[in-house]
Parts: C-alpha cells; sequence; structure tokens
C-alpha cells in the first residue's frame, strides 16, 4: 500500500468534530495560518485574523471565533482550529484530535479574546 491509499487519520479525526463544510473551509484557510510560536509543544497563531492557541503541556487549546464559541461546549471546533491542525505536524494533530475526540479526554477547548495579534 502506498502512502497516497493510507487513510487520512487526521481528516477522520477532524470529521469527528466538525462539520465537512467547515473541514472544507479550513481547507482553504490553511495557507492563512501564521505562526508566531511554531511547536514543538506550543503554537500560538493567527488565522484569518484570529487568535488560536494550541498548548500540549496543558492539554488545552483556545480560540474566541463565534462559531468556537458556539461548538465550544460540544467539543466540536471551527474552520480556524481545523486550519491549524492541518497546517502542524500530522502526528501531532492526530494525537491532539484523538484527546478532543474522547468523551474522557482531558483536553481543554476554551473560547477567549477573538482578536488580537493577527492582523485585522
Amino acid at each position: 500500500m502506498t502512502d497516497a491509499d493510507q487513510p487520512d487519520r487526521r481528516r477522520d479525526l477532524l470529521a469527528l468534530c466538525t462539520e465537512a463544510k467547515r473541514l472544507a473551509r479550513a481547507e482553504k484557510e490553511v495557507g492563512k495560518v501564521a505562526c508566531l510560536i511554531d511547536g514543538p509543544d506550543l503554537w500560538i497563531a493567527s488565522v484569518s485574523a484570529y487568535n488560536v492557541v494550541l498548548d500540549l503541556p496543558a492539554s488545552r487549546l483556545q480560540h474566541g471565533c463565534r462559531d468556537f464559541q458556539g461548538q465550544v461546549r460540544e467539543r466540536h471546533l471551527c474552520k480556524h482550529i481545523a486550519a491549524l491542525l492541518l497546517a502542524i505536524d500530522e502526528e501531532v494533530a492526530v494525537q491532539v484530535l484523538e484527546r478532543v475526540v474522547d468523551p474522557a479526554g482531558d483536553w481543554h477547548l476554551e473560547a477567549m479574546a477573538a482578536r488580537g495579534f493577527g492582523k485585522s
């Protein structure tokens, strides 16, 4: 089996925590991901001028767009977070997503101020 034949675990996991339309929009946003801090265990990024913080040691994902604020209680992700997870290392993204989709997972999804360090 070639790499092209392998299932895309990251996209499969994203499909469990975001709608197909949001995921399609996220794929278009990947080019708009600008990281101020780019790993290996902390990402602070601007995605279309919206802040996203991914902190592995704290098991925390912070973001603040209106879509995410409405989805956070259900542990669903918006296109901005999905775009960041598509832009970073696949192994890291899969590790995060497996914990987000796990009902017993210890990942913290937190709404925060929507804009700040990105371009307006």
